[in-house]
C-alpha cells in the first residue's frame, strides 16, 4: 500500500523496488481485525484507510499549499520574490532577554507540550542540516536544491559584531525526493512519527523498534540499573554512537542517502548525535532520535518507560494468570491513556483556557465516553499545527542548572553525579519564561551548541513554515472566522500597534505575512496563552485526534475500550503523580505541577498526590472463587459512575465555524482589561 493509502499495482511496486524506495513509498499493512488493540506501527486505526495513522505518512493541510517557482521552491511573496529573511522577521518581532513568569507556568508545561509535539510529528529537516548538509552556507550549498540558508542582515542587532551572515538550513524530506511521486505534484513532507498520541517515542513505530525496548517477560520494558537508578540500555556500548562536533561524522554511512538513513534510524535506532567529544550515553528508546534529542524529551521518555513497568508489575500482582503479552498490551494502553489525559485535561486548559475548551467540546467536564467516530476523518497531523505549536519552543532557557544548548544530545549528564535529581527538580520547581516577545539568547543565538556556530530556533521555525508551503497568516485568520485584512491596520483588533508597524515594515503586502509571524504578534485570548489563530489551529488538531483516533482513551464503543470505572481512574492521572512515581529527587511537589508554587498550590508530600487505582483492572477470572468474581462484575455493572454516560458530543457542536467564537474573542482587549483592573 502506498503512503497515500492507495493499493500499489504490481508494476508500480516493481518500479519502487528498483529505486530502493519501498521503505518510504509503501506501508506494509497486515490484515485488520476488529478485536485487536492499537498497533505499534499505527496501521488499521482506520479500517477505511488502514495505512493512515502509520509512520512515514504525509501531513494534512487546512489550506492549499503555497510554494514558489511552480512548486519547486519554498514559499515566496505575492510578486514571486523572496520573502524577508526569517532572521530579520524574528529580530523585528522578538528581542533577546530573560523574563521569568512569576505567576503561571513551570518549565514542565512547555517540556510536556514539546514532548507530545515530538510524539506525533518528526520531520527530518534538523537532522539533515546537522548531519548531511552543514555546508548550506558555503559555496557548495548553492548547488544543492535542498539548501535554503537564512541570510543574517549586516545590521543584525545581535550578530552584526560577528562574521556570521548566514544560518544553516535545509529542506525537510519529501515523497518527491524519495521518488514516490513525480515532481509535478506539489511537495509532501514525510512524517517519520506515527501522527497520533501513542508514546511512539517509548515504544517505537514498528515491531522491529519495539523489539529493542521490550523485555518479553512479565510485560516489561528493558531498563537496567546503572549506579543507583534504572535507565534504558545504552546504545553507545555497541560503538554505534555518531560523534559530531562542528563537522559531523556518520562513520561508514556517508554514502547513504539521508532518506535511507532516516528510515534506518526508525527501524534500527542505531544513530545518535553527540554534542560533546566525551559524550558516552545514547539511550535505547523506541524512537531513539526523538528520545535522545534533549533532556526534556529524554527525562519524560524515561518517566513513561518506568511508568509502563510500574503498571505492568501492579497488573501482574492483581492478575497472576495474565501472560506477558496481555500484561504488556494493557500496561501500554494505560500508559498511553495517561499521557493523553495529562495532555488534554491538565496541560491544554492552561494554554487554551478551560472554559474555552469546555465551550467547544474539546474536553468534557464529566467522566463520559465519546460516542462519535468519523472514519472519513483520517488520523494525521496538520502541517499548520506542526508549525504553529512551535510558538512555544522558546519559553524555557535552563533545565535545572544547565543551559539548553548543553542538554541537546547530552544524555550523559543524566548519569553524572546527582544531575538527574537536579534536572527533575528544576523542571518542576523552576518558572518558565514569560509568554511575551522576549526570547532567551540560548534559544535565539546558540540553540544547537557545538553543532552549529549560530542557530536561531525561532528563525528556523519561520523558515520551516515556508519550506512546508504553509500559506500566509491572513488566510488562516480568515479560515478561523476573522474578517480578512485588506491593509495592515486591519490587524488592530488582535495586535498591538507596534507589531502592526513591524509587520508593515517587513512585508510588502498583507498576504505575505508568515503564519508564525502573525501568531507571535497576536493578543492572547481571554483565559489562555494563545492568540485566536493558534487556538483555532490547535482546536482543529485536538478534534481530529479525539474523533478520528479509534483508540482514543475516552472512546467507549470498541472491544478494547476502557470501562467507565477504568476511564474514571485514567481521568485522575496527573503529571505530579507520574513524577512522584518515576522521578528521582522529587519527594514533595505542588499538586498542579504545571503551575508554579503559590497560594493553593503549595508543595505537599508525594503521598498526598492522588492517582489512578489500578484495582479497576482486576480480572476476576484469575481467582478460583467464581462467586467473588461474579460479585465484582455485578459491582462494576451497577456502579453509579456508569450512569454518567449520558453526555454525547453532537457533531454540530464541533468547531467548524469559528465566527461567533472569534467575534467574542475580538471584543477582548487586554489593555482595556488592565486599565479596568487598576
Amino acid at each position: 500500500m502506498s503512503y497515500s493509502g492507495e493499493i500499489e499495482e504490481d508494476a508500480l511496486a516493481k518500479d519502487l523496488r528498483s529505486k530502493n524506495a519501498t521503505k518510504v513509498c509503501t506501508i506494509d499493512v497486515k490484515p485488520c481485525t476488529p478485536h485487536e488493540g492499537r498497533r505499534i506501527d499505527g496501521t488499521c486505526n482506520n479500517f477505511k484507510y488502514p495505512s493512515k495513522g502509520s509512520a512515514k505518512g504525509p501531513y494534512l493541510r487546512l489550506l492549499k499549499v503555497d510554494y514558489g517557482n511552480d512548486n519547486k521552491d519554498i514559499r515566496k511573496d505575492q510578486n514571486n520574490k523572496d520573502l524577508p529573511s526569517a532572521r530579520r522577521v524574528r529580530t523585528a518581532l522578538q528581542t533577546d532577554g530573560r523574563v521569568e513568569d512569576k505567576h503561571s507556568l513551570t518549565i514542565a508545561a512547555y517540556h510536556y507540550l514539546e514532548f507530545i509535539h515530538l510524539d506525533v510529528s518528526a520531520l527530518n529537516g534538523p537532522r539533515d542540516y546537522l548531519q548531511r548538509r552543514q555546508y548550506c552556507c558555503e559555496p557548495e550549498g548553492q548547488l544543492d536544491p535542498r539548501c535554503k540558508p537564512i541570510p543574517v542582515p549586516a545590521d543584525d542587532p545581535y550578530l552584526r559584531v560577528t562574521d556570521i551572515r548566514c544560518l544553516n538550513f535545509s529542506r525537510a524530506e519529501t515523497f518527491q525526493d524519495a521518488g514516490c511521486v513525480p515532481e509535478i505534484i506539489p511537495p509532501e513532507q514525510i512524517n517519520f512519527q506515527t501522527p497520533l498520541i501513542d508514546l511512539s517515542t517509548v515504544y517505537g513505530v514498528d515491531e522491529k523498534a519495539l523489539d529493542y525496548v521490550r523485555e518479553y517477560d512479565h510485560g516489561l520494558l528493558r531498563l537496567e540499573r546503572r549506579g543507583d537508578r534504572y535507565v534504558p540500555f545504552n546504545i553507545s556500548r555497541d560503538g554505534n554512537i555518531t560523534r559530531t562536533v562542528n563537522n559531523v561524522t556518520l562513520e561508514s554511512r556517508d554514502e547513504v542517502s539521508m532518506l535511507t538513513m532516516a528510515v534506518t534510524n526508525i527501524t534500527n535506532n542505531d544513530i545518535c548525535l553527540q554534542n560533546e567529544r566525551n559524550e558516552t550515553v545514547c539511550y535505547k528508546f523506541g524512537f531513539a532520535e526523538v528520545g535522545n534529542f534533549d533532556l526534556r524529551t529524554t527525562t519524560l521518555t524515561i518517566f513513561f518507560m518506568r511508568e509502563h513497568n510500574r503498571i505492568a508489575k501492579e497488573l501482574r500482582h492483581l492478575n497472576p494468570c495474565w501472560k506477558d503479552d496481555r500484561l504488556f498490551k494493557v500496561a501500554r494502553q494505560i500508559n498511553i491513556a495517561t499521557a493523553q489525559n495529562i495532555f488534554l485535561y491538565e496541560l491544554l486548559p492552561l494554554f487554551l483556557g478551560y472554559e474555552n475548551m469546555i465551550h467547544y467540546n474539546l474536553i468534557s467536564d464529566r467522566v463520559e465516553r465519546l460516542s462519535p467516530y468519523y472514519e472519513d476523518e483520517v488520523p494525521l497531523v496538520y502541517s499548520e499545527f506542526e508549525i504553529a505549536v512551535r510558538r512555544y519552543n522558546e519559553k524555557y532557557n535552563l533545565i535545572g542548572e544547565f543551559s539548553v544548548s548543553e542538554t541537546l544530545f547530552g544524555q550523559g549528564l543524566i548519569e553524572t553525579a546527582r544531575n538527574f535529581e537536579e534536572i527533575n527538580r528544576g523542571t518542576f520547581y523552576q518558572r518558565a519564561a514569560k509568554s511575551d516577545d522576549i526570547i532567551d539568547p540560548e534559544i535565539s543565538e546558540k540553540y544547537y551548541g557545538n553543532l552549529q556556530r549560530a542557530h536561531d530556533l525561532s528563525s528556523i521555525d519561520i523558515q520551516r513554515g515556508r519550506d512546508l508551503g504553509v500559506r500566509g497568516y491572513n488566510d488562516y485568520s480568515h479560515l478561523c472566522g476573522m474578517k480578512p485584512a485588506k491593509k495592515f491596520e486591519d490587524f488592530s483588533d488582535i495586535m498591538d500597534v507596534e507589531k502592526i508597524l513591524a509587520l508593515k515594515d517587513l512585508y510588502e503586502k498583507i498576504e505575505d505575512v508568515d503564519l508564525l509571524a502573525g501568531i507571535i504578534s497576536e493578543h492572547d485570548i481571554k483565559g489562555g496563552f494563545v492568540g485566536p489563530t493558534l487556538f483555532c489551529i490547535m482546536a482543529k488538531q485536538i478534534q481530529l485526534w479525539r474523533f478520528s483516533d479509534r483508540f482514543w482513551f475516552e472512546r467507549g464503543d470498541q472491544m478494547h475500550s476502557l470501562t467507565l470505572r477504568q476511564l474514571h481512574e485514567i481521568r485522575r492521572a496527573n503529571i505530579a503523580r507520574l513524577v512522584c512515581d518515576n522521578a528521582e529527587g522529587i519527594k514533595h511537589i505542588q499538586p498542579q505541577a504545571f503551575l508554579n508554587v503559590g497560594h493553593g498550590n503549595s508543595h505537599v508530600p508525594c503521598t498526598h498526590i492522588p492517582g489512578p487505582d489500578l484495582t479497576k483492572w482486576k480480572d476476576s477470572s484469575c481467582y478460583k472463587n467464581r462467586d467473588e468474581g461474579r460479585r465484582e462484575r455485578l459491582k462494576d455493572e451497577n456502579d453509579p459512575i456508569n450512569h454518567k454516560e449520558t453526555g454525547r458530543h453532537d457533531p454540530q457542536n464541533m468547531i467548524s465555524d469559528y465566527t461567533s467564537f472569534f467575534n467574542s474573542l475580538l471584543s477582548y482587549n487586554p489593555t482595556e482589561v488592565a486599565k479596568n483592573e487598576e
